[in-house]
């Protein structure tokens, strides 16, 4: 069934294409949560959609192969096809958030697990980023307790400063990780990691790790950036913890990360509950440091920060933010 196949790009501006592509995903469970910038599909002998693989960014995402075509050397060409088309845009390291029973065909294909959650696992192509990520952060300061704080600060605010100073109080070396640089962010990665640079100058203490697409990132984490809670999200939170616990706090030393309470944003308050439940169980203690609130008794957050920009209040934003933040406002 499988001798005489063909792959060819999707062209997803096509109804027709889009329908049958729309329609693979869906007879796999999957769905289509961004836009593709290029897409691969395999057609068997009567020209009937087999198999599909797709890159978002430096992402493959999307992989649906009939299950009589897994593990086939069309199938491998057809992933191969979407990596190869990887590297040639320049991405020197690609990730893979598929279902387990994709694995092993991934791993035929160069690619090795890093992290796995309920029914999901992530692969990667660079056979040692992870691992050269965590030996930069075990040469990192530390203490006899140590603590970390993953955080976007997008853009950083005072309730960023008082979390960050209550951690810092509670531990020998505190250590944060910002969210690395993504297209959902209204200010950059360079914008935000200095203004944490700025802001915790004056903490001996305090140490601003480089970011990682490790930690709360479009591969490990897509469902924060979209900022819906469906079935998808607790495998999501599950592979971003997954790999916490297994790599980064190991690197760091780490026993306590500390977390702000989440009142409003029931992405973030799901994934503040499932890491109390997960980290302990690790020897990880979680700290929930109480949301620090204005004079209105609203708490400090960067989305209220963002929401006043948006309407053009830019005083008003100014006035709930960080003092560390408003060159970064301003500028």
């Amino acid at each position: 069934m499988f001798s005489d196949t063909e792959i060819r790009q999707l062209h997803l501006g096509i109804p027709s294409v889009r329908r049958n592509w729309l329609g693979l995903l869906d007879s796999a469970g999957l769905t289509c949560d961004q836009e593709p910038d290029y897409a691969l599909g395999l057609y068997d002998a009567c020209d009937r959609l087999v198999g599909c693989a797709a890159l978002c960014g430096n992402i493959i995402k999307g992989v649906a192969i009939d299950e009589q075509a897994r593990g086939t050397a069309a199938a491998n060409k057809l992933i191969t096809g979407v990596r190869d088309e990887g590297i040639r845009r320049g991405h020197d390291n690609l990730f893979i958030f598929t279902k387990p029973e994709y694995a092993a065909t991934f791993g035929s294909l160069a690619f090795h697990q890093i992290a796995s959650g309920p029914g999901v696992v992530l692969l990667e192509s660079g056979r040692r980023a992870l691992s050269s990520y965590c030996a930069y952060l075990s040469s990192l300061p530390r203490g006899k307790r140590n603590g970390v704080i993953v955080m976007n600060a997008n853009p950083l605010t005072r309730g960023h400063l008082y979390l960050i100073e209550h951690a810092a109080a509670m531990v020998d070396a505190l250590t944060i990780i910002p969210l690395a640089e993504n297209e959902h962010n209204s200010f950059s990665y360079a914008e935000r990691r200095g203004a944490l640079l700025e802001a915790t100058a004056c903490m001996p203490n305090v140490t601003v790790a480089e970011g990682s697409p490790y930690c709360i990132s479009a591969s490990t984490f897509p469902s924060y950036f979209i900022k819906s809670v469906d079935e998808r999200t607790d495998a999501h939170i599950g592979l971003d913890l997954n790999l916490f616990v297994n790599h980064i706090a190991p690197a760091l030393g780490a026993t306590v990360r500390f977390v702000g309470t989440e009142p409003t944003d029931r992405l973030t308050a799901r994934y503040n509950e499932l890491m109390a439940e997960t980290l302990p169980a690790h020897g990880i203690e979680v700290k929930q440091v109480e949301r620090l609130a204005g004079n209105d008794g609203i708490p400090f957050s960067a989305s209220r920060v963002r929401g006043e920009m948006a309407d053009g209040a830019l005083g008003k934003a100014l006035s709930v933010a960080a003092d560390a933040s408003m060159p970064l406002l301003l500028g």
